[in-house]
C-alpha cells in the first residue's frame, strides 16, 4: 500500500515538472515520457522509440555518431557509470528549424 502510494506520488510529480523525462526500454522502445517530453518532442503516447528520440536531433561531424549513441545508450545496466551526450534539438512546432534549443545530458 505505501509503496503504490509512493509510486503514484512520483508519477504524479513527474507528470508537473517542466523537466523533459523518458524512460526507454532496454530493447529501444519509450515506455514512459512526462507531458513535457511529449510536447517537445511531438511524441503520441505510448508510440516511440529511441531511433526516433535520436532522428530528432542534430548531428555534427565532431559528435559521436548516432550509431555509436544508440548502442551505448542500450548497454547501459543498472549499477553502470552514468554517460553524457550532447545534440542539438531540431525544430518542433515548439522551436523553428534552425533555431538554438536547450540540449539534452543522458
Amino acid at each position: 500500500k505505501k509503496q503504490d502510494e509512493d509510486l503514484v506520488r512520483s508519477h504524479h510529480m513527474l507528470s508537473h515538472t517542466e523537466a523533459v523525462m523518458i524512460l526507454f526500454g532496454t530493447d529501444g522502445r519509450i515506455m514512459y515520457a512526462n507531458p513535457s517530453a511529449v510536447a517537445y518532442y511531438m511524441l503520441s503516447d505510448g508510440a516511440g522509440t529511441l531511433n526516433d528520440f535520436v532522428e530528432s536531433c542534430v548531428w555534427h561531424e565532431d559528435d559521436v555518431s548516432k550509431e555509436e549513441f544508440v548502442s551505448c545508450f542500450l548497454a547501459v545496466r543498472a549499477g553502470d557509470n552514468n554517460l553524457a551526450f550532447e545534440a542539438e534539438k531540431q525544430g518542433t512546432c515548439l522551436l523553428a528549424d534552425g533555431e538554438d534549443g536547450p540540449r539534452w545530458h543522458l
